[in-house]
């Protein structure tokens, strides 16, 4: 109703206003959403990081008869997989 208003009456400027404002706030909300991924992304992978470092350390400080009782493909697979 208020749309066919403005349309009838010529008067553009509000609408093209309404227009200008929901495409920046489309831009905002897309570049808030980049963002949020990028972090996210980030944070995984630090933690992803530190988790294979206390896993690795874990090993490292394991003595011999660990070795001895377990297959080597079970140590590879706990410093490869996620």
């Amino acid at each position: 109703m208020i749309l066919n208003d403005k349309l009838n009456s010529g008067d553009y400027k509000e609408i093209l206003i309404f227009g200008i404002l929901f495409f920046v706030i489309s831009l905002l909300r897309c570049l808030c959403s980049y963002f949020v991924i990028l972090y996210k992304n980030q944070c995984q992978m630090q933690i992803s990081h530190e988790l294979r470092i206390a896993v690795f350390n874990h090993l490292q400080d394991e003595k011999m008869d660990y070795f001895d009782k377990i297959r080597a493909s079970e140590n590879y697979e706990l410093l490869t997989t996620d």
